[in-house]
C-alpha cells in the first residue's frame, strides 16, 4: 500500500519545504506497515469529508492536507483544510509522517 500526504499553504509557506510525503508499506518493517495499513482501512473517507470544515473566505493562510491511498482497492483521495476534524485521519496523517521521517 502506497499513502502520500501532501500539505500546501499556510502563514509563510515554502514549496521547498511542504514536498509529498510517500510511504510504501512494503518497504517497513512488518509490524509498522500492518498498523498503517490498518490504520488506513480504518479511515473512512466520507466521513472524514463530512467533518471538514470549508475555509472561510478570505482564510488564505490556512493549510490543507491532502491524502491518498494507492493499492488497497480503488485509489481514495482526500483534501481537508487543518486542523484535522476527523481523528482516524488525523491518525493517519501523523502515523504516515513519521514514518517518513516527518512527525
Amino acid at each position: 500500500m502506497r499513502i502520500q500526504v501532501e500539505r500546501d499553504g499556510g502563514f509563510a509557506y515554502i514549496p521547498g519545504l511542504s514536498a509529498a510525503k510517500v510511504v510504501d508499506t512494503a518497504s517497513l518493517p512488518p509490524d509498522q506497515a500492518a498498523d498503517l495499513e490498518e490504520a488506513a482501512r480504518r479511515t473512512d473517507f466520507a466521513a472524514a469529508a463530512s467533518v471538514a470544515v470549508a475555509p472561510a473566505p478570505g482564510s488564505a493562510d490556512l493549510r490543507t492536507v491532502t491524502v491518498t491511498i494507492d493499492g488497497d482497492g480503488p485509489s481514495r483521495r482526500i483534501t481537508v483544510t487543518e486542523p484535522i476534524g476527523d481523528a482516524a485521519l488525523r491518525s493517519l496523517v501523523d502515523r504516515v509522517l513519521a514514518a517518513a521521517g516527518d512527525g
